[in-house]
């Protein structure tokens, strides 16, 4: 009960804002997923998987560009005891998550935010054997380039050939002394690795 005072007292936001329902209460979600932070920010753990996730699983340009994660409300970089209190969560209650966010949070060498974060995190994830899956989203006649990281060997069609590696400099289907994959190759886009 005394952490249910906590939670109405003290968080900076109503639980309806900061959860994946729609709360009016923080004694209607489980003390397990309940987050506060030193700046009295309260979250729902589950709420603040899905904002990390789409963060570290954001693409421009239909190639991946994650995002270090920001709390959503101030826009501030997570501490690393802010981190370091999520992965506990989440390991102390078996959460499972997207494998980048749990890539992310498992080596808090990834925990340092600077100018080229995004390169060296797109690294570390293809040498940790996870490739960019492409999906296209059409909404009202635009085409909005998603995706999401997976193993590479994983594949994510009926059609799909098996994964084939492609050097770093060809941008499109071409063929080059690298990769070998010739312009009108039946490689669909799922099966195609992340570009820098």
């Amino acid at each position: 009960m005394y952490e249910m005072i906590i939670f109405e007292n003290k968080c900076n936001f109503e639980p309806f804002l900061v959860t994946t329902e729609s709360l009016d209460s923080w004694l209607e979600l489980e003390d397990w997923r309940k987050v506060i932070f030193k700046d009295n920010s309260c979250f729902d753990l589950f709420f603040l998987i899905k904002n990390m996730t789409t963060d570290l699983n954001n693409a421009k340009s239909n190639n991946p560009l994650p995002r270090y994660p920001l709390n959503p409300f101030t826009q501030k970089v997570y501490s690393n005891d802010e981190l370091s209190h999520i992965r506990s969560l989440c390991n102390d209650n078996y959460v499972n998550l997207n494998p980048v966010l749990n890539l992310f949070l498992s080596d808090s060498a990834n925990w340092n935010n600077n100018s080229n974060w995004s390169n060296r995190f797109i690294d570390y994830l293809e040498n940790k054997n996870l490739r960019f899956v492409r999906l296209n989203n059409i909404l009202g006649n635009e085409l909005h380039c998603i995706g999401y990281w997976d193993k590479k060997n994983t594949p994510h069609s009926k059609t799909s050939p098996p994964f084939k590696t492609r050097c770093r400099t060809c941008l499109r289907c071409q063929e080059c002394s690298l990769c070998r994959i010739a312009p009108n190759s039946s490689v669909s886009a799922t099966a195609l690795p992340a570009f820098p």
